[in-house]
């Protein structure tokens, strides 16, 4: 394995044995892409913090004005690639998904 694999697999060690007293929020990047308000919230209550109607709407201001210029850029092409802000493969990093499933399989069993 890599170091970044093994670092993982440290970290993940780590975090089981500390699962008791540990505050810590596994968060899936497709939720957070279709609801972040729904997955802040989520966060927000495991970690016993408070999520207020005015940081909420924070939140939305954000995300609109996000939006709006997330597609302004894709219709424009600012991004070099119309239609996609960002668009990465594994290849561009050295990975592969056999590698990925493989060296990550203990976290994606236990959360994904």
């Amino acid at each position: 394995k890599n170091p970044p694999f093994l670092f993982f697999d440290r970290a993940f060690a780590a975090v089981k044995k500390h699962k008791d007293t540990l505050k810590i929020v596994h968060v899936k990047y497709t939720d957070t892409i279709k609801d972040p308000i729904k997955v802040c919230k989520e966060i927000y209550t495991a970690i016993e913090l408070p999520f207020s109607s005015e940081y909420e709407s924070l939140l939305k201001t954000y995300i609109a004005k996000s939006n709006k210029k997330r597609e302004e850029q894709s219709k424009s092409g600012i991004s070099g690639k119309v239609g996609k802000i960002h668009c990465y493969s594994l290849e561009e990093y050295g990975l592969n998904a056999d590698e990925i499933s493989s060296d990550y399989k203990s976290y994606i069993e236990n959360y994904c």
